[in-house]
């Protein structure tokens, strides 16, 4: 059974470092991919990364408990990656289907379902998947984050609007005009 984030934070808040051991390790992959997503740079994803934790840890007093602690520890991460991108004066790059150092990761967009894809399928999804780089390049990074959390996080309207501090409206009008890019990328087959 999973414990809830909640209860490790408590537990952390009392003293169990094996509580915040927990935590780390339940958003290692998904914060690492999502910051290295939203980055586009392995190593620049490591340091962010691991800021974020770091902070999450000092500063989890301020955590409000029944709040959603994912939603909290990605606006951490968003804002660390914000102030990496105005210290480099950069515009954020997916590499969300390049795999970089991963090891493991593997194209997210290319093998959707077939075991052994022939020579012609695996062209098709090599071309989509440029495609679907292309387009999340094109998008502000207000967009992409709404696009990256939902679609590679996981996350519902509601906890992407507690993770950004913005209205649920304004979440979904970011994903309408996201998705409507991305589509004039796809020629429509998003």
């Amino acid at each position: 059974m999973t414990v809830p984030d909640d209860t490790l934070v408590e537990r952390t808040l009392a003293g169990d470092a094996a509580a915040f051991s927990a935590l780390y390790d339940r958003y290692e992959r998904p914060l690492f991919n999502f910051v290295y997503q939203y980055v586009g740079d392995y190593e620049a994803a490591q340091d962010i990364f691991q800021e974020t934790m770091v902070r999450a840890y000092r500063k989890l007093g301020r955590y409000q408990l029944g709040t959603s602690f994912s939603a909290w520890v990605h606006r951490i991460a968003i804002n660390l990656a914000k102030d990496e991108f105005k210290r480099k004066k950069r515009r954020p790059i997916s590499n969300i289907t390049e795999g970089g150092d991963m090891g493991d990761e593997t194209d997210m967009f290319a093998t959707l379902a077939e075991e052994s894809p022939g020579p012609e399928r695996m062209l098709i999804d090599k071309d989509t998947a440029r495609r679907v780089r292309e387009g999340l390049s094109r998008l502000t990074r207000e967009h992409m984050q709404v696009i990256l959390l939902y679609v590679f996080q996981g996350m519902a309207y509601k906890e992407i609007s507690e993770t950004l501090g913005i209205p649920i409206g304004t979440v979904k009008s970011r994903m309408h005009y996201a998705i409507k890019e991305l589509g004039k990328v796809l020629d429509g087959r998003l």
